[in-house]
């Protein structure tokens, strides 16, 4: 899923990949190659990440690349085994403004049993 504002300032991209086994969300902090994820978003540079829950099933992550500021939910679905991303980018500039609402959307996300 991919939406872009009307100003075209930011957007919001919903991901997922199956994943061969059962994974926790700081595996797949750890083991994401750098050269993957500068690959996805040029000039990729992550300024911080935060598991937050106890299951270490979801954590936030922030980073900057060329396009601009991003605050990403990376959530791991245990049966079957997934990865789902959030992410909520937006330029240098407008990234202020929509953070509140991206703090919405990423408090928001749910995974419904398949």
């Amino acid at each position: 899923m991919f939406y872009r504002s009307p100003g075209k300032d930011a957007y919001l991209m919903v991901t997922s990949v199956d994943s061969p086994m059962p994974i926790k969300v700081d595996t797949v902090l750890a083991s994401t190659p750098k050269e993957s994820l500068e690959e996805r978003f040029p000039g990729y540079k992550e300024v911080s990440h935060e598991i937050i829950d106890g299951q270490k099933l979801n954590a936030v992550v922030i980073f900057t690349c060329t396009e601009g500021k991003a605050k990403q939910l990376q959530s791991v679905k245990v049966t079957p085994p997934q990865v789902w991303a959030v992410t909520c980018m937006a330029t240098e500039e407008a990234y202020a403004g929509y953070e509140a609402t991206f703090d919405q959307i990423i408090a928001s996300f749910k995974m419904l049993e398949s």
